[in-house]
């Protein structure tokens, strides 16, 4: 999904990018709930994402699926 999404090929996902890959797995539904998303990921407040940053993204989500 990361690579995928990650349209300029550079290795990181920047907002834009990062929305795509979220909406296409169904992760928020508003602009805003997308947004406090993306900040809480951005631990480097880089205003991209990186593959770790990311994947947490996934492993929070696996979790909450096992709740």
């Amino acid at each position: 999904m990361f690579f995928k999404h990650d349209y300029s090929r550079d290795g990181m996902l920047q907002y834009e990018e990062a929305r795509d890959a979220m909406k296409t797995l169904n992760l928020y539904s508003t602009d805003s709930t997308f947004g406090r998303i993306f900040r809480m990921l951005d631990t480097d407040m880089s205003g991209d994402l990186d593959w770790h940053e990311f994947q947490a993204l996934a492993t929070r989500q696996t979790v909450s699926l096992k709740i």
